[in-house]
């Protein structure tokens, strides 16, 4: 799997994260009430050795076991996941907006 996304990394490809719960989960168990945290630390790994650039919501609605919280593209929205990552992105570009400050500070 390493050399997959490293491969993926490399020609600037993007991973679809599939919230189909056996594939999600470490035990495999096709349980639709599987926490909304095992798909986020999905998210966290993916994005840690990607880039958050790469990693994208590859869902699959038709005909899988999906998390309950998750139960059609309607939920999205408000799902805790979503949420939580548009948290992370936030926090991200207050980051890159504190080292651009600090970069123009420095360059005076």
């Amino acid at each position: 799997m390493r050399r997959q996304l490293d491969a993926i990394k490399e020609s600037n490809g993007l991973v679809g994260l599939n919230f189909e719960v056996s594939s999600v989960r470490a035990d495999s168990h096709d349980e639709p009430d599987t926490l909304l945290t095992v798909l986020a630390r999905q998210v966290d790994y993916l994005v840690e050795r990607l880039d958050i650039n790469r990693v994208a919501f590859g869902s699959d609605f038709d005909g899988t076991t999906m998390p309950r919280e998750l139960c059609d593209v309607a939920s999205l929205p408000h799902c805790d996941l979503c949420r939580e990552e548009r948290k992370r992105e936030q926090a991200r570009a207050r980051m890159r907006a504190m080292r651009m400050r600090r970069l123009a500070m420095a360059n005076r």
